[in-house]
């Protein structure tokens, strides 16, 4: 009997185990296109979007405000929550050197990738990756 009770207390180890595996949560956004990551330039203020679901946003001060985000992609929207609150911005251009977003309130922000580089003859990116 001891020997049934041991083998019951073995296997429950195991399912709980593998069940616990199973579940592990993804540390990334892995539905946000890959040109999103890294920090774009707004204005002398500067956004980081990481892979992991953070956002920090830096201010010309020094200042830092973080968030967390993730992505929908039938919508192409970057939806970010900090301080209890959530704001939804609608990718509009996304490519290697531009981030153009639409706020929940209509309003477009204009980002250019930190050390990008323009094609000097037309002033704009030579390739488009994403966009509306």
């Amino acid at each position: 009997m001891k020997k049934l009770d041991y083998l019951w207390m073995m296997l429950f180890a195991v399912f709980v185990s593998v069940g616990l595996v199973a579940c592990e949560e993804d540390d990334e956004v892995s539905d946000a296109p890959q040109e999103l990551f890294g920090t774009w330039n707004y204005y002398g203020e500067t956004v980081t979007f990481n892979p992991d679901g953070t956002m920090t946003w830096t201010y010309s001060d020094g200042s830092t405000e973080t968030a967390s985000f993730s992505y929908e992609a039938g919508h192409s929207t970057i939806v970010l929550t900090a301080h209890g609150e959530t704001d939804r911005w609608r990718i509009v251009t996304l490519n290697s050197t531009t981030l153009t977003v639409e706020d929940s309130y209509g309003e477009r922000m204009t980002m250019s990738r930190v050390g990008a580089v323009l094609d000097p003859d037309s002033g704009a990116e030579s390739e488009k990756l994403w966009g509306r």
